[in-house]
């Protein structure tokens, strides 16, 4: 996609990962994701993954998500190729965007995707930063909070990506009014520019 496109007319896909944090070792265990066009979700996706190594308690315990869930389900390689096929042609967002794409490069296909159309993902975290500097926090759960958006269940991958759709548009609403930013090229530029020159 051309970085010119104009914020209105890109296709952006939010998603959110579940993990199973076991021994050190963090796997795909859901993905979950909303295709929107300026904040009108036209899609969406979820799965729950096989991450052929056993779940933390702790997962168990935040997300409701239990080991006899996950036995039948795809693995990962089948899991993140349907993603893809569900998210082609338009720019991925997440919250966090380096745990979500740490977690995605354990898995092949995801890595042949990277290496052959690079690695950009919209971090809400990082615009959050510089679009509201004066807030504490910006984490998910403080955003929501302060935000007024509200979805069920939490944490768990698809109403967390929705959730984080729904900041995003409220983002880039912000960034169109307040700052000009007009494409994609743009949008990128104000999310890595350094912190001290957003006024």
């Amino acid at each position: 996609m051309s970085p010119l496109v104009a914020l209105r007319e890109a296709p952006f896909v939010v998603f959110d990962t579940e993990t199973t944090y076991f021994d050190g070792v963090n796997r795909l265990v859901e993905i979950g994701a909303v295709r929107i066009t300026w904040g009108k979700i036209e899609s969406h996706f979820t799965q729950l993954v096989n991450p052929g190594c056993p779940l933390s308690k702790e997962t168990a315990r935040l997300t409701g998500i239990t080991q006899s869930m996950l036995q039948k389900k795809p693995t990962p390689t089948e899991v993140i190729a349907q993603f893809l096929a569900f998210a082609k042609d338009a720019v991925y967002v997440a919250h966090n965007a380096p745990f979500d794409a740490a977690v995605l490069r354990g898995v092949d296909t995801w890595k042949d995707h990277e290496a052959q159309n690079g690695s950009l993902i919209i971090d809400t975290l990082r615009l959050s930063r510089r679009l509201y500097p004066s807030f504490p926090r910006h984490g998910l759960d403080q955003l929501m909070h302060l935000f007024g958006i509200m979805v069920t269940p939490r944490h768990r991958a698809l109403p967390d990506a929705l959730a984080t759709a729904r900041l995003f548009h409220l983002f880039l609403t912000n960034l169109t009014d307040q700052y000009n930013v007009k494409n994609i090229e743009e949008l990128v530029g104000f999310m890595t520019r350094p912190k001290r020159q957003v006024s």
